[in-house]
């Protein structure tokens, strides 16, 4: 019967159809995003849209800074300059848990992203990310967080105290009223 065949031929449309709604992981992990299931209910997704971030927890943490980008210009100048030396250079920095403003851990910015993306309330951010001793991370950091807030100094370069510790005030003033 023409009905039949039809239906069946619908039918398998559909799961065909069902079996490509699936997700699949490039690799092992588990989901880190929180409420999925609050986010994703009922709500049309996009292709190449991302949905979820899963992380394999079984290798070492890695912090990405989100650096504000009024402040990549003394980064940036740093980076090129010893990326030139050396292309596998890195930048020092310091940074410490949100939670634990009294115990810093030492790593190294390994890669500065080229372009800057608006992020809501933090507005443009350019993100490093940053390698760090996994060990002394653990002794200082004992139940880590995905999306933990930590505040960094990133090392760029000599100058004088004056201007380390005044350089936002001659960024605001350059910005505001010598170049309006």
């Amino acid at each position: 019967d023409t009905r039949l065949e039809s239906f069946a031929a619908q039918r398998a449309i559909l799961l065909d159809k069902q079996k490509q709604l699936t997700v699949r992981a490039p690799g092992d992990g588990q989901v880190i995003t929180w409420k999925v299931d609050e986010q994703l209910r009922s709500r049309p997704v996009q292709q190449g849209q991302i949905v979820m971030e899963i992380a394999d927890l079984s290798q070492g943490w890695q912090i990405d800074l989100m650096m504000p980008e009024k402040r990549m210009g003394h980064i940036n100048r740093e980076w090129v300059k010893i990326r030139k030396e050396d292309p596998n250079a890195a930048l020092r920095v310091l940074f410490y848990p949100a939670t634990q403003p009294e115990s810093t851990i030492e790593g190294t910015i390994t890669r500065v992203d080229t372009t800057a993306e608006a992020r809501g309330e933090m507005g443009n951010t350019v993100v490093m990310t940053v390698q760090f001793d996994q060990e002394e991370f653990s002794k200082v950091i004992t139940d880590p967080k995905m999306g933990a807030e930590v505040h960094a100094k990133v090392y760029c370069g000599k100058s004088s105290i004056a201007y380390a510790w005044l350089h936002d005030l001659v960024d605001a003033f350059r910005s505001q009223i010598l170049f309006r």
